[in-house]
């Protein structure tokens, strides 16, 4: 499985690049909302107390203009990612843990595609 992963995140980069406008939300929210998205995702480091919604960071990304930005930018809002890949020269993954404690090590994740250190897409994924 382990071999297959660099794989998996290129056929998901590659997929999701295509998609991310058409999810783009179409209800703006405050800044004082987005900062509480924020401290709310940062404050549940590994998932575990259901406090990271993968629709709300998406709209953070979205309303912030994340996409295009660097790593730096991405960890500021949403903190020190609990995993990185970096499946090819050119491509590095970050994934956040939407939950925690899942059996048969299936994990459920946020993973923000970057080409070179700019943000290029995000994806939410269940893996087995």
């Amino acid at each position: 499985m382990n071999r297959l992963l660099p794989f998996v995140f290129l056929v998901l980069f590659i997929a999701c690049n295509s998609k991310h406008n058409q999810d783009k939300p179409t209800i703006r929210i405050s800044q004082d909302s987005l900062k509480s998205i924020s401290i709310q995702w940062k404050q549940d480091s590994l998932g575990c107390a259901q406090q990271r919604d993968p629709k709300k960071i998406r709209q953070l990304i979205d309303q912030l203009n994340l996409i295009g930005k660097d790593s730096i930018a991405t960890i500021e809002y949403l903190g020190i990612p609990d995993g990185r890949n970096k499946p090819n020269d050119s491509l590095v993954v970050f994934y956040y843990y939407m939950a925690c404690g899942v059996r048969n090590h299936s994990s459920y994740n946020f993973y923000c595609f970057f080409e070179g250190n700019k943000l290029a897409s995000t994806h939410t994924m269940v893996l087995n």
